[in-house]
């Protein structure tokens, strides 16, 4: 199924507006934040402690948001989430405006909207598994991600032109507004599909809500593949994140000309990521677990060509080539999850992958400095490169990973939900 037939179905085509939305009022909220504390001091501390405040509140919510989502109403869990988000960017708007607010309120605000974030996450991917049927689900995935991928682009870039126009509240209070649209989408989607591993909420016995987070924990170990699978993604992060978003400009600045043409490579790694969704919308493998390892072989000429200073073009075509790989596989391991786990206990599982990748990158961000600074920066690339190719190899060599289909065949242990 092509990207462009997968969103003539209704359901498909709101959810890709609610997540472009979303993705568009994220850019917004990233440039526009970053303005309105310049405009209120010049300390890079307390700058970082804004930007920051979003990613702590995410880290802290997460896992609850799993344990919510499996016990209660998921859409209703969206619906709540996007509007605290509108709520809280909203306020943070009014502050601006009216030139009555500080730092201390910028980031306790923001800390807000990381924990409605939190509790979104997680719950979006069971939502989706319940709206469509299983062999819809990649070409769903594909049509959302490649849509969020493209509308990526237009968040900064709109809100750059309103922050620079008529002031950075403005392009919060769009933020806001993307929000309060996000959650119109959301509550006209409908009708669930029933699935033969759900299990009624009444149903259930009655547990706290850390056994309910230990049980999801528990989901992911008795899953050789699953837990394979999150430590794979983890590691991969920890090599990609800091080297291409810490090094990369700093290597584009000092030997291949600058700002302008880090903007391109960037550009060219957006490209690819369209071009990865429109691949993963057209082609469902028989063994997604390989697949999606495969394509490390894909992503370490990136790493390899900033290591030895390749050329601009050979740059462009490896950011091309890594983009849609990196897309590819994103799309084919949150698929495989909605297929693979149980929807009882789906979002939990959901929450600890999340985690994962949510402490990994500024963790990556906080070591390649150092890295960088110990053995150099074409060393660092290199190693991050020699680090991605072993960890794919080595979890290719589990048979529950080689072997792993694309539809799902295990059925949940009656302790797990």
């Amino acid at each position: 199924m092509k990207i462009h037939i997968a969103l003539r179905d209704p359901t498909i085509r709101r959810l890709s507006t609610a997540q472009a939305l979303s993705v568009i009022g994220d850019g917004c909220n990233s440039v526009a934040l970053a303005f309105a504390v310049v405009m209120l001091t010049d300390s890079t501390t307390l700058l970082s402690m804004a930007l920051a405040a979003r990613v702590v509140g995410l880290t802290i919510s997460l896992l609850a948001g799993g344990v919510m989502a499996d016990r209660f109403d998921r859409r209703r869990i969206l619906i709540c989430s996007d509007l605290v988000r509108f709520a809280a960017q909203g306020a943070l708007a009014l502050l601006l405006l009216g030139d009555s607010t500080g730092v201390p309120a910028i980031v306790g605000l923001q800390l807000v909207h990381g924990l409605a974030s939190g509790f979104f996450l997680p719950t979006y991917g069971g939502f989706v598994a319940r709206l469509v049927s299983a062999d819809q689900l990649q070409q769903t995935n594909a049509a959302i991600t490649t849509v969020a991928g493209i509308a990526s682009v237009v968040g900064p870039a709109l809100a750059g032109s309103l922050t620079a126009a008529v002031g950075p509240a403005w392009a919060l209070g769009l933020d806001a507004l993307t929000f309060l649209g996000s959650a119109a989408i959301i509550a006209s989607c409908g009708h669930f599909l029933p699935r033969a591993d759900s299990l009624a909420v009444m149903d259930r016995p009655a547990r706290s809500a850390l056994q309910d987070m230990y049980s999801g924990w528990r989901e992911v170990l008795r899953r050789r593949w699953l837990s394979a699978g999150i430590s794979y993604f983890v590691i991969s992060q920890l090599c990609i994140t800091g080297p291409l978003y810490v090094l990369g400009p700093l290597m584009a600045d000092q030997h291949l000309g600058g700002a302008s043409i880090w903007g391109l490579l960037l550009t060219a790694f957006a490209i690819g990521g369209v071009l990865g969704g429109m691949l993963a919308a057209r082609y469902e493998p028989r063994r997604p677990m390989v697949a999606m390892l495969i394509c490390a072989v894909f992503i370490c000429p990136l790493l390899i060509a900033f290591s030895v200073r390749s050329h601009v073009v050979v740059l462009i075509a490896v950011e091309i080539l890594a983009g849609a790989a990196i897309m590819f596989t994103d799309i084919l391991w949150q698929s495989t999850m909605q297929t693979h786990v149980p929807d009882a206990v789906l979002s939990r599982v959901l929450s600890w992958d999340l985690l994962g990748y949510t402490v990994s990158r500024p963790l990556s961000i906080g070591l390649v400095g150092p890295a960088a600074q110990a053995v150099g920066a074409g060393a660092t690339f290199m190693g991050a490169a020699v680090a991605l190719g072993v960890v794919a190899a080595l979890t290719m060599s589990l048979r529950e990973v080689r072997t792993l289909g694309r539809r799902a065949t295990d059925q949940p242990l009656e302790s797990s939900v």
